[in-house]
C-alpha cells in the first residue's frame, strides 16, 4: 500500500464516512472503458481519473497491489487520495506512472 500523506487526517472533511462496497469490479471492464495507461506515453492522464474524483474507485498498480480509493484531488503527475486498508482509510497520493487501470462505482 502508498505511505499516508501529511495534511489528511480522520478528521478531514473528504473523508469517507463508509467503507467501500465490499465487491472487486472487473478489470477487463476497466480497461474497455478506457481507464488505463494512455498507450504510447505509459501512464495515466489526470484527465482520465477526473469523473472518478469523490467517488469509490477501484485502482490496481503496476506492482499488482489493488484496493479501493476515493480520489479527492489530481496534480499533474499524482491523485490524492484515500485508501481502504481493509479496515480503516488513510489518505495517500498516488503516482499516475504506477497506475495501471482503475474504474469508477458507479460505472
Amino acid at each position: 500500500m502508498p505511505p499516508p500523506v501529511d495534511g489528511y487526517n480522520d478528521n478531514t472533511p473528504d473523508m469517507p464516512k463508509s467503507p467501500p462496497p465490499n465487491l472487486i469490479p472487473d478489470k477487463d471492464k476497466a480497461h474497455a472503458l478506457g481507464f488505463e495507461k494512455t498507450p504510447g506515453i505509459n501512464l495515466v492522464l489526470p484527465a482520465t481519473v477526473m469523473p472518478c474524483l469523490y467517488s469509490f474507485t477501484y485502482i490496481w498498480l503496476n506492482n499488482k497491489a489493488s484496493f479501493w480509493a476515493k480520489p479527492v484531488a489530481i496534480k499533474q503527475t499524482a491523485i490524492i487520495c484515500w485508501i481502504w486498508n481493509g479496515v480503516k482509510w488513510y489518505s495517500s497520493e498516488l503516482q499516475l506512472r504506477d497506475i495501471d487501470s482503475f474504474i469508477c462505482k458507479w460505472f
